[in-house]
């Protein structure tokens, strides 16, 4: 049985030979132990993984959208995957079969959308805001600046990615009144975009201090 290496008091994903039990969809660290949980059975030789959920009741996107990204990334890689009795209300999610967009959509939240171009930027975040308008209340500005930082890191995907497609999602938590949003994608990062400009950033830290500098 495959288990956490860094910290096995709290486990979130394993692995048992061709079976990825995931028991959380609610913390970041799912996310991290499944790429480890799939990596390590790749490297035993397992080319077709099962994916079991263990009475998860949560989703939250800091793990949803991660696991959705990495499944498909491995899917073209040749990977393949089987769902047996994935519960419905985690179904709703998406999380195993994100989809692109469309303004036909009844609720854009609580889901894992896939976007490809700029188009579907657009798309995604006017529908994000638009809902978001709906759902709380906000100070003067606020919305507009959650719209344009969703708009800039979705778009920041398309242009320096190098891969064809980014994913994300949304949640309002009206009980807490906040909001969440994970956006990812499995291209070079943003350290291998920056490393050969000419603001030669010298570790993947130095990167993301400077990736929030404007104009760069």
């Amino acid at each position: 049985m495959w288990n956490n290496y860094h910290n096995p008091k709290k486990v979130f994903v394993e692995r048992d030979r061709d079976i990825i039990i995931i028991r959380s969809i609610d913390n970041a660290k799912a996310a991290s132990q499944f790429i480890q949980a799939l990596k390590d059975g790749i490297e035993k030789g397992y080319d077709s993984f099962c994916i079991e959920l263990d009475n998860v009741t949560g989703v939250f996107p800091n793990a949803a959208v991660p696991i959705a990204g990495l499944i498909e990334y491995y899917s073209s890689k040749g990977i393949t995957f089987e769902y047996p009795d994935i519960p419905t209300k985690i179904n709703h999610f998406r999380i195993f079969a994100p989809k692109e967009y469309s303004p036909m959509e009844h609720n854009i939240m609580d889901k894992v959308w896939r976007f490809t171009n700029s188009k579907d930027v657009g798309l995604i975040v006017d529908a994000y805001t638009e809902e978001l308008q709906k759902s709380a209340m906000f100070y003067p500005g606020v919305l507009k600046t959650i719209g344009w930082s969703l708009n800039e890191v979705m778009d920041n995907v398309i242009q320096h990615s190098k891969v064809s497609c980014g994913y994300v999602m949304g949640q309002i938590h009206q009980r807490t009144q906040n909001i969440a949003f994970t956006v990812f994608d499995s291209g070079q990062g943003i350290y291998n975009s920056l490393k050969d400009s000419k603001y030669h950033p010298r570790n993947p830290v130095d990167a993301i201090t400077l990736a929030i500098q404007e104009e760069i």
